[in-house]
């Protein structure tokens, strides 16, 4: 049960250093956020079922659930705040926007980090927004799935 979770971890670390070299950021991110999921996956399922074959009690099964639905909040919000200050830095504004399959949505007008949206004119003079968490790269071009 301890080698799955252990060579997907290796996996996704490997990804992510990968990813680093490549400076995809938010790749690397959401390779992390797998990781902290992985992890408390790991943790909830090997607590119940240390519960079932009664190595632990109830209470301690119970208070593991807990802590791991914390840690998993924790992570998401971490992972969003990351996200957040990465497109602060990189300064999307003016840049032409792309889907994946590289068909032109617009250009970046602003960005509101507070509402977490971006805010896109496309060629027909219409203002779109979008979530950040929707944006899946940026280099001289922001990619949006």
């Amino acid at each position: 049960m301890l080698l799955l979770p252990i060579s997907l971890i290796l996996y996704l670390i490997g990804r992510i250093i990968d990813v680093k070299g490549r400076r995809y950021i938010f790749k690397g991110l959401n390779y992390g956020m797998y990781i902290g999921s992985t992890i408390i996956f790991w943790v909830l399922i090997y607590s119940f079922v240390a519960w079932i074959i009664g190595q632990i009690f109830f209470g301690q099964f119970l208070l593991y659930t807990i802590i791991a639905i914390i840690i998993g909040i924790a992570i998401s919000y971490l992972t969003s705040y990351l996200r957040k200050e990465a497109i602060r830095k990189k300064r999307i504004k003016d840049k032409l926007v792309v889907n994946e399959l590289g068909a032109l949505i617009g250009k970046a007008a602003e960005v509101d980090i507070k509402k977490g949206l971006v805010f896109i004119n496309t060629s027909f003079g219409t203002k779109i927004a979008y979530k950040i968490d929707r944006i899946v790269d940026i280099s001289d071009k922001v990619i949006i799935r």
